[in-house]
């Protein structure tokens, strides 16, 4: 099955209720704005962030917020810092594909710009929801 990798907006109330809604079914669209992914962890965002902003990656200024991790470590949430999610509020369209095509060759995804590039639209979709009211950009995974 691999990760599950949710990326969503929401009141900061509401993110913590986020796992037990998913898991019984009952997100309500109006409460979360929500895409659903697999594969990426935190980590990868992260390294994203210090790509946008043209710097070596750095476990002290990169990194999401951590909201909530179950004791088992197997689901985690995290918010998206602001400075990041107005980062990503504020690509355009050739920002959206270079910033694909710096993504895909890291290590950690290796993979094609087309295959990471529809992340990066919802993330900066995302963020531009997020910018634009009081809620927050989370991240929710689970193993």
């Amino acid at each position: 099955m691999g990760i599950l990798t949710d990326l969503f907006v929401a009141e900061s109330r509401d993110a913590p209720n986020y796992e037990a809604l998913h898991s019984s079914n009952k997100l309500a669209a109006a409460q979360f704005e929500r895409v659903e992914f697999k594969g990426l962890t935190d980590l990868n965002f992260t390294i994203l962030w210090a790509l946008l902003e043209s710097q070596e990656w750095d476990v002290n200024t990169h990194a999401l917020e951590s909201v909530a991790m179950a004791m088992d470590g197997e689901t985690w949430l995290f918010r998206f810092p602001a400075p990041l999610v107005a980062k990503l509020a504020a690509l355009d369209k050739s920002g959206i594909a270079r910033a694909a095509a710096l993504w895909a060759q890291t290590e950690e995804l290796m993979c094609e710009p087309a295959e990471i590039e529809p992340v990066v639209v919802e993330l900066v979709r995302l963020a531009q929801i997020s910018s634009s009211s009081p809620r927050g950009l989370f991240l929710w995974g689970s193993l």
